[in-house]
């Protein structure tokens, strides 16, 4: 048999896998009453639904709280441990389909775990952002995993970059059996497991499950084929947007989670700054909007506790909001990664010790307008209580701004492409 003929066997037969699934929601159901994250990771979880997602046909599933530390936890900082291994574990446990969107990708371990997947007749599909698959600098190249994703007949991949000169696929996301998702900062990369202050979080929250579900179909869609740079997407449409605002916080409401570009996450960021009270504890890796700094100085005047951990190395690189933070009074420091080696690569905020925003998007303009970005919104109190907690220790390691150059190890990129 060719090598065409083997591609398009090996495609038939994941369309057939998915139609399978489909085929097998109503028994899958009835299994899936009252079992935690580990059941879905340890080899006995139900057959997915179809590769069509919406807030309707989402299977019943226990809420983010619910997963087990003896499966994945909630949430994982760096700062603790490594994530990888964490990746390596949903990935040998998904059963039917796997679907990435990867910003940048170099960890081997993890490619093994895709590869075994592939070999357990898993149905995959990869985005990856065309900037780290067809680096366009001379003398750059993409990594040996993502060549190696690239050159798999058995996987099926896209490549998709943002919009206007310097926008990216910029998620870092993981859906696993449809029926769970991973998310957060944390690109899966060598520097971002051993140098960065990263996050990531696991959840099986059927309604935020099911809106991430739609936004992977949204960008699948605008996807390329992975045969070469196409340039920026024409989109006919913005991303999807959840159909109610679940998440309260002092009389707001904000949705599960928020997607770019052009899908309200400013305005939901906005709504969080205005309606807290007491305090806002900021730890962002880029931080470029001014229409944010306004916002977060109009509370400051009007009482709250402001106080920011920023990535030492972007503070010097796009250093016109970073002056106006300093020059207005705020509780600022700044931090670099690990022994000063990578960077401050987390993205969230606690407002109030009760709502917690996070994920890929750092707040830019480009993050907003041009890119492909996720930002997760949470009034549960462990989760809240975890960035909480990790946010104090960040604060207690970050430096007051000496106004000073950034060191070497806090560079805003890396040989396989371009910003983070």
């Amino acid at each position: 048999m060719g090598m065409t003929a083997m591609v398009i066997a090996r495609k038939a037969l994941i369309s057939s896998a998915l139609l399978l699934c489909a085929a097998l929601i109503p028994c899958a159901q009835a299994a899936m009453d009252g079992r935690g994250l580990g059941s879905l990771f340890d080899g006995s979880g139900p057959a997915v639904p179809d590769i069509q997602a919406s807030a309707v046909d989402a299977p019943a599933l226990p809420s983010g709280s619910e997963v087990s530390e003896t499966s994945l936890p909630p949430v994982a900082f760096t700062s603790d441990s490594p994530i990888s291994p964490l990746l390596v574990r949903a990935i040998d446990g998904a059963r039917m389909s796997l679907q990435l969107l990867l910003y940048d990708f170099n960890l081997p371990d993890v490619l093994s775990a895709i590869q075994r997947a592939r070999e357990r007749r898993v149905a995959i599909q990869v985005v990856l952002d065309e900037g780290h698959a067809f680096p366009s600098k001379p003398g750059w190249s993409p990594s040996p995993q993502i060549q190696d994703l690239l050159g798999d007949s058995g996987i099926e991949v896209r490549v998709l970059r943002g919009l206007a000169n310097y926008g990216t696929l910029h998620n870092k996301i993981g859906i696993f059996d449809q029926r769970s998702v991973e998310f957060g900062s944390f690109n899966w990369t060598k520097s971002a497991d051993t140098k960065n202050y990263e996050n990531a979080l696991f959840t099986t929250d059927p309604k935020r499950v099911a809106l991430y579900r739609r936004y992977w179909d949204w960008v699948w869609s605008n996807a390329q084929p992975a045969d070469g740079p196409h340039g920026a997407p024409s989109l006919s449409a913005g991303p999807p947007q959840a159909e109610d605002k679940p998440v309260g916080f002092n009389g707001a409401s904000v949705p599960p989670a928020a997607f770019s570009p052009g899908g309200g996450t400013l305005d939901m960021i906005l709504e969080a700054i205005r309606s807290s009270r007491a305090s806002i504890d900021i730890a962002m890796f880029s931080f470029t909007q001014q229409e944010v700094a306004d916002a977060l100085l109009e509370q400051k005047q009007n009482g709250v506790r402001v106080r920011l951990v920023v990535d030492k190395s972007q503070s010097r690189s796009s250093p016109a909001v970073h002056n106006f933070l300093r020059s207005n009074g705020f509780e600022l420091r700044v931090c670099s990664g690990k022994g000063d080696m990578g960077v401050m690569h987390n993205k969230y905020a606690v407002f109030d010790g009760a709502l917690l925003e996070t994920g890929s998007y750092n707040w830019t303009k480009n993050a907003e307008s041009n890119n492909f970005e996720n930002a997760d919104f949470s009034d549960e109190s462990s989760l809240v209580g975890a960035f909480a907690k990790n946010f104090e220790a960040l604060w207690d390691i970050a430096k007051p701004d000496d106004g000073g150059p950034a060191p070497p190890g806090g560079s805003s990129s890396s040989k396989s492409g371009r910003s983070r």
